[in-house]
């Protein structure tokens, strides 16, 4: 017997106060400076990052693999 297909989640998920979504391609520079700005706080709890971290090309390469794991059912990153 086979497992029932899992549901997809929904792309967006919305409440009085949160929107929560995939970053889309045209907000990878704000991942990039999010990520820049809070580097030294985050450097606490996080592993160093790996090289090419704090570029758009990687971040654009992230949310298309994000893209991917969605579209085959294995993950979702909000």
């Amino acid at each position: 017997m086979s497992a029932p297909p899992r549901a997809r989640p929904r792309e967006t998920i919305r409440s009085e106060r949160l929107v929560l979504r995939c970053a889309t391609d045209g907000e990878a520079r704000l991942l990039v400076d999010y990520f820049q700005r809070n580097r030294a706080h985050l450097a606490a709890w996080e592993p160093e990052p790996p090289p090419g971290f704090f570029t758009d090309s990687f971040w654009l390469e992230r949310l298309a693999g994000y893209r991917r794991d969605w579209a085959a059912g294995s993950s979702y990153r909000f």
